[in-house]
């Protein structure tokens, strides 16, 4: 594990091209409200995660060939291990039960359109299980691979995934361990906006599928109404993200890499009426305002998250 101390900032950036299309050319289109050369490498370790504080993140460019927005300048991989490492869980302080109901969307969305249900299923950056559990417990899959480097919670997936046998790589994205053609079905849920190079980890992918497979992908959607309401105060627009996509570039990705689209659809999140309040007065720059939890009262809301359902063609 890498330490901070001994890390020179400049030897954790790299400059990047369009992940999707190989292009250079990018215009600035979302500027960060603080300058992350600004931050020294203690810094940038705390704008890692949280929320209620003004973070800062990469400046997005839009790629002037293929319209993907993405961060021309990111983390190198090394460093980006080291940061999600020791991360906490993504449940951001959400009642498990709501985080349950949003993954089962996704669970029933997947379940509609993909064919395999059973064999191997492969999940990457599964967190505490709320979809793996699903899995486990819904459908005929015998053998579960996780690509999960947050060690802190391989022992909440292990019980979601019990009594099935499963295997967990704790690597960012590393498959070498896996045989190919051996993989029935795969999810990425908010992970290829994660991705420092999505298009040779859906490539490598494809190698571990085997034909007729299907993979979903659920990824925040940039083009949304609430993108474009707070702007640079999104939430998504943020350091653990080097670029963003909507349907439009999550569709041509796939299609570059080998797949097939079958569905795409926006999803929906469940969050308590409090949860919502508090981030919606911060994220127009009126502070933190305290409200009792009142997980009772939930409502539904697409706040721009895309569901796509994909199969290796």
């Amino acid at each position: 594990m890498l330490k901070d101390t001994h890390i020179h900032k400049n030897s954790i950036f790299q400059s990047r091209s369009c992940p999707n299309c190989g292009s250079s050319k990018a215009n600035l289109e979302v500027r960060s409200l603080i300058s992350v050369d600004s931050l020294d490498v203690e810094d940038l370790r705390k704008h890692w995660a949280g929320f209620f504080k003004r973070k800062g993140f990469f400046d997005y460019g839009r790629c002037q060939f293929c319209g993907l927005l993405y961060a021309p300048v990111y983390f190198r991989q090394e460093y980006l291990e080291h940061l999600y490492g020791y991360a906490a869980d993504n449940t951001a302080g959400i009642a498990l039960q709501l985080m349950k109901k949003t993954q089962r969307k996704y669970f029933e969305f997947w379940q509609q359109y993909s064919k395999n249900k059973a064999g191997v299923f492969l999940e990457f950056g599964p967190d505490i299980g709320l979809f793996t559990e699903y899995c486990a417990k819904q459908t005929h899959f015998s053998f579960f691979w996780f690509i999960e480097p947050n060690k802190s919670v391989h022992s909440l997936l292990a019980k979601a995934v019990f009594p099935k046998q499963y295997k967990i790589e704790n690597h960012f994205i590393n498959l070498s361990a896996i045989p190919n053609a051996s993989v029935d079905a795969a999810a990425m849920i908010h992970v290829l906006d994660h991705m420092i190079d999505p298009k040779n980890s859906l490539i490598e992918l494809r190698q571990k599928l085997k034909p007729g497979s299907s993979i979903l992908i659920v990824t925040h959607d940039e083009r949304s109404f609430l993108a474009k309401l707070l702007g640079p105060a999104w939430p998504p627009y943020c350091l653990q993200h080097p670029q963003l996509f909507n349907v439009k570039s999550t569709r041509q990705l796939l299609e570059h890499c080998g797949y097939k689209v079958i569905r795409t659809h926006k999803s929906y999140n469940y969050f308590p009426m409090t949860y919502l309040a508090q981030h919606l007065v911060y994220a127009l720059g009126l502070g933190k305002i305290w409200l009792p939890e009142w997980n009772g009262l939930s409502f539904p809301i697409k706040l721009g998250n895309i569901m796509t359902v994909a199969e290796l063609v």
